[in-house]
């Protein structure tokens, strides 16, 4: 009996250290992207089932190849002089270089875009605070699963995009690309690469890039409808796209005003007849 009775606080203590930990862990954690929570540890099983689960770890990390003594068994730690090096953020000590050798046209792409301008020039996420990506703050390069359909690496985008886009990624599923595809599931919709590219990730402040993004499922999108705007509330918007974005604000303002106007005539005119309806019965009873 004392043995059981010694097996359960011993469950309930390592229980209570769990969620310390845990509620340690949590403040960090919930203010930066699920790939930046990543750590040196490798789920091995996980890792085999994902995209990259075929390569061998010196493919990606050759340096550590490089590491390995003829007959050593064993990597060497990457820094013996400084056992602090595992503390280091993991997505930040990685050469991503290594990601061209299979991933050229992205790794371009992604060079020249505003991303890796952003980090070269040490720029922070104005609204999270976050630095700017690298590949494995959109990818997660170890579980990431391959062949997903695109509604599901749509879905993916909006998560991942609204890590360091909040306000962005709020109002596109306050719209109707977000309500379509993300909500809804329609693989027609409009994701966030379908309008600002996967890895190049353009601006659409210009008005000429913006039709040119409307236009990929919209041929026929002239200047005039290219001015729609999908994220009234970014703190981006130049003085032209706040006053658009004003526009947009009153036509929301404009509907919310009718939609309660129609639900208060039609609540009148059913409750009218309803009281209409109460009164013959009553005179029909009243009769018998």
């Amino acid at each position: 009996m004392q043995h059981s009775r010694g097996h359960r606080w011993a469950r309930l203590l390592l229980a209570l250290l769990a969620a310390l930990g845990a509620w340690l862990v949590s403040p960090a954690a919930a203010q930066t992207p699920a790939a930046q929570q990543s750590s040196w540890f490798v789920d091995l099983a996980r890792f085999q089932a994902g995209a990259h689960g075929k390569l061998a770890c010196a493919e990606c990390h050759p340096a550590q190849e490089k590491a390995l003594s003829p007959g050593q068994t064993q990597l060497k730690h990457p820094d013996p002089a400084d056992p602090k090096y595992l503390t280091n953020p993991a997505l930040r000590a990685y050469d991503y270089g290594q990601c061209q050798r299979c991933h050229r046209l992205a790794w371009q792409r992604y060079n020249q875009g505003a991303h890796a301008k952003a980090l070269k020039d040490k720029v922070l996420t104005k609204q999270s605070r976050l630095p700017a990506p690298v590949c494995a703050d959109c990818h997660d390069v170890h579980y990431a699963r391959a062949r997903r359909g695109r509604v599901a690496l749509g879905r993916a985008q909006t998560n991942t995009c609204g890590a360091c886009h909040p306000a962005q990624a709020a109002t596109y599923l306050k719209d109707y690309h977000g309500q379509a595809g993300d909500k809804l599931g329609w693989d027609k919709a409009a994701f966030c690469s379908d309008c600002h590219q996967a890895h190049d990730c353009q601006s659409l402040k210009k008005p000429e890039a913006a039709q040119a993004a409307c236009q990929r499922c919209h041929p026929q999108a002239t200047p005039r409808f290219a001015q729609y705007i999908v994220h009234p509330a970014s703190v981006d918007l130049g003085p032209a796209d706040a006053a658009k974005a004003q526009r947009v604000y009153l036509l929301w303002a404009l509907t919310a005003v009718l939609a309660v106007v129609a639900v208060c005539v039609v609540g009148f005119f059913y409750g009218h007849t309803l009281l209409w309806m109460l009164r013959e019965i009553q005179h029909k009873l009243r009769k018998h």
